[in-house]
Protein backbone atom coordinates (compact mmCIF):
# COMPACT_ATOMS: atom_id res chain seq x y z
CA UNK A 1 0.00 0.00 0.00
CA UNK A 2 1.15 3.83 -1.67
CA UNK A 3 1.65 5.91 1.89
CA UNK A 4 2.09 9.60 1.18
CA UNK A 5 5.53 11.63 1.64
CA UNK A 6 4.67 12.70 4.96
CA UNK A 7 3.94 9.21 6.41
CA UNK A 8 6.79 8.05 4.80
CA UNK A 9 9.76 10.98 6.19
CA UNK A 10 7.69 10.92 9.84
CA UNK A 11 8.45 7.08 9.85
CA UNK A 12 11.87 7.26 9.32
CA UNK A 13 12.37 10.05 11.35
CA UNK A 14 10.60 8.72 14.43
CA UNK A 15 13.86 6.66 14.65
CA UNK A 16 15.86 8.67 13.52
CA UNK A 17 14.66 12.04 16.69
CA UNK A 18 11.41 10.71 18.08
CA UNK A 19 11.93 13.80 20.06
CA UNK A 20 11.77 16.00 16.98
CA UNK A 21 8.98 13.63 15.17
CA UNK A 22 6.57 14.27 18.38
CA UNK A 23 7.07 18.53 18.36
CA UNK A 24 6.06 18.22 14.71
CA UNK A 25 3.07 16.03 15.38
CA UNK A 26 2.09 18.32 18.04
CA UNK A 27 2.77 21.35 16.35
CA UNK A 28 0.80 20.31 13.31
CA UNK A 29 -2.22 19.55 15.48
CA UNK A 30 -2.23 22.55 17.32
CA UNK A 31 -1.98 24.34 13.56
CA UNK A 32 -4.92 22.54 12.41
CA UNK A 33 -7.08 23.67 15.50
CA UNK A 34 -6.12 27.39 15.17
CA UNK A 35 -8.43 27.92 11.58
CA UNK A 36 -9.92 27.08 8.48
CA UNK A 37 -6.46 27.71 6.42
CA UNK A 38 -4.85 25.27 9.26
CA UNK A 39 -6.58 22.52 8.33
CA UNK A 40 -6.50 22.82 5.11
CA UNK A 41 -2.66 23.22 4.98
CA UNK A 42 -2.16 20.55 7.76
CA UNK A 43 -4.42 18.02 5.42
CA UNK A 44 -2.88 18.53 2.57
CA UNK A 45 0.32 18.25 3.90
CA UNK A 46 -0.46 15.14 5.58
CA UNK A 47 -1.93 13.80 1.95
CA UNK A 48 0.64 15.10 -0.45
CA UNK A 49 2.00 11.43 -2.22
CA UNK A 50 4.21 13.68 -5.50
CA UNK A 51 6.34 15.61 -3.11
CA UNK A 52 9.19 14.79 -2.73
CA UNK A 53 10.85 13.65 0.46
CA UNK A 54 13.73 15.89 0.40
CA UNK A 55 11.26 18.45 -0.14
CA UNK A 56 8.59 17.53 2.70
CA UNK A 57 11.80 16.71 5.00
CA UNK A 58 12.93 20.68 4.28
CA UNK A 59 9.37 22.03 4.86
CA UNK A 60 8.91 20.03 8.03
CA UNK A 61 12.39 21.27 9.15
CA UNK A 62 11.61 25.04 8.70
CA UNK A 63 8.23 24.47 10.91
CA UNK A 64 10.05 22.27 13.45
CA UNK A 65 13.11 25.24 13.86
CA UNK A 66 10.47 27.67 14.15
CA UNK A 67 7.66 26.02 15.87
CA UNK A 68 7.93 29.08 18.75
CA UNK A 69 6.51 31.51 16.24
CA UNK A 70 2.85 31.88 15.96
CA UNK A 71 0.65 30.12 13.62
CA UNK A 72 0.14 33.26 11.63
CA UNK A 73 3.91 34.01 11.46
CA UNK A 74 4.23 30.32 10.26
CA UNK A 75 1.20 30.62 7.59
CA UNK A 76 2.37 34.08 6.09
CA UNK A 77 6.15 33.88 6.57
CA UNK A 78 7.98 30.61 7.58
CA UNK A 79 5.55 27.94 5.22
CA UNK A 80 4.68 30.43 2.44
CA UNK A 81 8.33 31.09 2.20
CA UNK A 82 9.66 27.38 2.25
CA UNK A 83 7.03 26.47 -0.11
CA UNK A 84 7.80 29.13 -2.77
CA UNK A 85 11.75 27.49 -2.79
CA UNK A 86 9.81 24.17 -3.94
CA UNK A 87 7.27 24.92 -6.98
CA UNK A 88 7.30 22.87 -10.30
CA UNK A 89 9.10 19.81 -9.11
CA UNK A 90 6.11 17.59 -8.54
CA UNK A 91 6.17 14.63 -11.00
CA UNK A 92 6.15 15.16 -14.57
CA UNK A 93 2.95 14.38 -16.21
CA UNK A 94 2.36 11.69 -18.98
CA UNK A 95 1.42 14.87 -21.45
CA UNK A 96 0.14 11.82 -23.87
CA UNK A 97 -2.98 11.35 -21.94
CA UNK A 98 -3.60 15.32 -21.40
CA UNK A 99 -5.81 17.29 -24.31
CA UNK A 100 -4.34 19.22 -27.10
CA UNK A 101 -5.35 22.69 -25.65
CA UNK A 102 -4.81 23.65 -22.10
CA UNK A 103 -5.57 26.65 -20.19
CA UNK A 104 -6.29 29.35 -17.59
CA UNK A 105 -8.47 31.49 -16.42
CA UNK A 106 -7.17 34.94 -14.43
CA UNK A 107 -9.34 38.29 -13.81
CA UNK A 108 -8.75 40.93 -16.38
CA UNK A 109 -7.48 43.75 -14.05
CA UNK A 110 -5.29 41.21 -12.01
CA UNK A 111 -3.61 40.15 -15.40
CA UNK A 112 -3.51 43.41 -17.01
CA UNK A 113 -1.50 44.88 -13.55
CA UNK A 114 0.62 41.54 -13.32
CA UNK A 115 1.83 41.97 -17.08
CA UNK A 116 2.47 45.32 -16.72
CA UNK A 117 5.05 44.43 -13.99
CA UNK A 118 6.64 42.70 -16.83
CA UNK A 119 6.57 45.18 -19.32
CA UNK A 120 8.18 48.24 -18.07
CA UNK A 121 10.50 48.14 -20.60
CA UNK A 122 7.34 48.39 -22.99
CA UNK A 123 5.90 51.56 -21.20
CA UNK A 124 4.06 49.60 -17.94
CA UNK A 125 0.47 49.81 -17.60
CA UNK A 126 -1.00 51.31 -21.24
CA UNK A 127 1.50 48.88 -22.92
CA UNK A 128 0.28 46.04 -21.38
CA UNK A 129 -3.60 47.18 -22.01
CA UNK A 130 -2.69 47.38 -25.73
CA UNK A 131 -0.97 43.64 -25.48
CA UNK A 132 -4.51 42.55 -23.70
CA UNK A 133 -6.33 44.13 -26.23
CA UNK A 134 -4.43 42.62 -29.31
CA UNK A 135 -4.71 39.16 -28.02
CA UNK A 136 -8.54 39.44 -27.31
CA UNK A 137 -9.72 41.07 -30.55
CA UNK A 138 -6.96 39.30 -32.63
CA UNK A 139 -6.80 42.22 -35.20
CA UNK A 140 -3.27 43.45 -34.96
CA UNK A 141 -0.43 41.33 -34.69
CA UNK A 142 1.72 41.15 -31.82
CA UNK A 143 5.11 42.69 -31.89
CA UNK A 144 8.44 40.29 -31.28
CA UNK A 145 9.02 42.26 -28.05
CA UNK A 146 5.43 41.83 -27.32
CA UNK A 147 5.42 38.16 -28.28
CA UNK A 148 8.02 37.43 -26.13
CA UNK A 149 7.24 38.58 -22.84
CA UNK A 150 6.30 35.97 -20.35
CA UNK A 151 1.94 34.69 -19.78
CA UNK A 152 3.14 35.29 -16.33
CA UNK A 153 5.57 36.01 -13.99
CA UNK A 154 5.99 32.37 -11.90
CA UNK A 155 4.60 29.18 -12.15
CA UNK A 156 0.69 28.76 -14.19
CA UNK A 157 -1.90 26.40 -13.34
CA UNK A 158 -3.37 24.84 -16.43
CA UNK A 159 -6.47 22.82 -17.03
CA UNK A 160 -8.04 21.19 -19.51
CA UNK A 161 -11.30 18.66 -20.59
CA UNK A 162 -11.55 15.57 -21.30
CA UNK A 163 -14.66 15.39 -23.45
CA UNK A 164 -14.09 18.61 -25.39
CA UNK A 165 -10.12 18.03 -26.60
CA UNK A 166 -9.84 21.78 -28.11
CA UNK A 167 -12.13 23.73 -25.51
CA UNK A 168 -10.51 23.95 -21.93
CA UNK A 169 -13.60 25.44 -20.64
CA UNK A 170 -15.96 23.66 -22.20
CA UNK A 171 -18.02 23.51 -19.17
CA UNK A 172 -18.39 27.30 -18.63
CA UNK A 173 -21.74 27.48 -20.95
CA UNK A 174 -23.97 30.72 -20.23
CA UNK A 175 -25.58 31.92 -18.20
CA UNK A 176 -23.30 32.61 -15.50
CA UNK A 177 -19.81 31.58 -17.33
CA UNK A 178 -17.78 33.17 -14.42
CA UNK A 179 -19.61 31.74 -11.56
CA UNK A 180 -19.11 28.40 -13.52
CA UNK A 181 -15.34 29.03 -13.78
CA UNK A 182 -14.81 30.46 -10.37
CA UNK A 183 -16.39 27.52 -8.83
CA UNK A 184 -15.24 24.43 -11.04
CA UNK A 185 -11.37 26.06 -10.64
CA UNK A 186 -11.72 26.52 -7.36
CA UNK A 187 -10.75 30.43 -7.36
CA UNK A 188 -10.96 33.12 -4.89
CA UNK A 189 -15.07 33.87 -4.08
CA UNK A 190 -14.02 37.40 -4.45
CA UNK A 191 -13.36 36.84 -8.09
CA UNK A 192 -16.93 36.08 -8.94
CA UNK A 193 -18.01 39.05 -10.09
CA UNK A 194 -14.94 40.12 -12.14
CA UNK A 195 -14.28 40.33 -15.59
CA UNK A 196 -12.40 37.06 -16.35
CA UNK A 197 -9.97 36.43 -19.30
CA UNK A 198 -10.44 32.71 -20.79
CA UNK A 199 -6.11 31.73 -21.89
CA UNK A 200 -5.86 28.50 -24.01
CA UNK A 201 -2.82 27.29 -25.10
CA UNK A 202 -1.10 24.17 -26.86
CA UNK A 203 0.77 21.75 -24.23
CA UNK A 204 3.34 21.48 -26.59
CA UNK A 205 4.34 24.95 -25.68
CA UNK A 206 4.50 24.48 -21.89
CA UNK A 207 8.05 23.14 -20.65
CA UNK A 208 6.34 20.42 -19.02
CA UNK A 209 3.21 19.49 -17.43
CA UNK A 210 3.73 18.93 -13.13
CA UNK A 211 1.78 17.23 -10.73
CA UNK A 212 0.55 19.86 -8.40
CA UNK A 213 1.99 19.86 -4.76
CA UNK A 214 1.81 21.66 -1.19
CA UNK A 215 4.84 23.58 -2.55
CA UNK A 216 2.82 25.39 -5.26
CA UNK A 217 -0.35 25.59 -3.44
CA UNK A 218 1.06 26.98 -0.67
CA UNK A 219 -1.49 29.22 1.31
CA UNK A 220 -3.83 29.18 -1.41
CA UNK A 221 -7.28 27.47 -0.01
CA UNK A 222 -9.21 25.88 -2.76
CA UNK A 223 -6.69 22.96 -3.22
CA UNK A 224 -6.64 19.21 -2.42
CA UNK A 225 -4.08 16.79 -3.04
CA UNK A 226 -4.80 14.32 -5.49
CA UNK A 227 -4.71 10.32 -5.06
CA UNK A 228 -1.21 8.57 -5.76
CA UNK A 229 -2.64 6.59 -8.77
CA UNK A 230 -4.20 9.83 -10.66
CA UNK A 231 -2.73 10.34 -13.94
CA UNK A 232 -2.92 14.18 -13.02
CA UNK A 233 -3.98 16.34 -10.29
CA UNK A 234 -7.52 17.79 -10.16
CA UNK A 235 -9.20 21.07 -8.72
CA UNK A 236 -10.69 21.74 -5.49
CA UNK A 237 -14.06 23.49 -6.38
CA UNK A 238 -16.19 25.56 -3.95
CA UNK A 239 -18.29 24.15 -1.48
CA UNK A 240 -21.68 22.94 -1.93
CA UNK A 241 -22.92 25.25 0.41
CA UNK A 242 -21.47 28.22 -1.42
CA UNK A 243 -22.88 26.97 -4.36
CA UNK A 244 -25.89 26.75 -3.18
CA UNK A 245 -26.65 29.78 -1.86
CA UNK A 246 -26.00 32.02 -5.03
CA UNK A 247 -28.69 30.15 -6.34
CA UNK A 248 -27.86 30.69 -9.94
CA UNK A 249 -25.73 27.58 -11.40
CA UNK A 250 -26.71 23.20 -9.81
CA UNK A 251 -24.42 21.44 -8.02
CA UNK A 252 -24.30 18.85 -10.58
CA UNK A 253 -22.36 21.51 -13.28
CA UNK A 254 -19.53 21.80 -10.71
CA UNK A 255 -17.36 18.95 -10.42
CA UNK A 256 -13.14 18.71 -10.13
CA UNK A 257 -11.08 19.75 -13.14
CA UNK A 258 -7.91 18.35 -14.44
CA UNK A 259 -5.07 20.26 -13.23
CA UNK A 260 -0.95 21.06 -13.58
CA UNK A 261 1.50 23.32 -13.05
CA UNK A 262 3.87 24.77 -15.55
CA UNK A 263 6.55 26.68 -15.90
CA UNK A 264 7.04 29.87 -18.12
CA UNK A 265 5.61 30.52 -21.46
CA UNK A 266 5.72 33.59 -23.53
CA UNK A 267 2.43 35.69 -24.68
CA UNK A 268 3.10 34.75 -28.12
CA UNK A 269 2.03 31.10 -27.37
CA UNK A 270 -1.09 32.00 -26.80
CA UNK A 271 -4.18 31.25 -28.92
CA UNK A 272 -6.15 34.18 -30.17
CA UNK A 273 -8.89 36.04 -30.05
CA UNK A 274 -8.56 35.81 -26.08
CA UNK A 275 -12.28 35.26 -24.65
CA UNK A 276 -13.05 37.72 -22.32
CA UNK A 277 -16.54 36.83 -19.61
CA UNK A 278 -17.69 40.38 -18.47
CA UNK A 279 -18.05 40.72 -14.90
CA UNK A 280 -20.69 42.63 -12.89
CA UNK A 281 -18.32 44.98 -11.06
CA UNK A 282 -16.35 47.83 -12.57
CA UNK A 283 -13.22 46.92 -14.25
CA UNK A 284 -9.98 48.90 -13.26
CA UNK A 285 -8.75 49.08 -16.47
CA UNK A 286 -10.89 49.25 -20.09
CA UNK A 287 -9.97 46.37 -23.07
CA UNK A 288 -10.84 48.07 -26.09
Amino acid sequence: MKVSTYISVMQKMEVADKGKAENIEKLLSEWRSHSGLGIRIVDNLKADFHISKNDMEEILDQLHDNRHLSFDELEGNIYKSTCYKYTLRGPVIDISKVAPKIGGAKTADEFITSLSERTLRLSGTDRAIEIVSKLCSNTEPLTAAESAVNFTSYSTWATWSESVPDDPFEFATTPHEILKVVTNLGLAHRQEGMSHLLFVYSKESVPALHYPTIADANLYSYFKCTDADSYCGWTQPWNPEDIEHRKLISKTEVRPRPEAVHGLIPIGEIDRPVKVLKGTVKDRFVIS
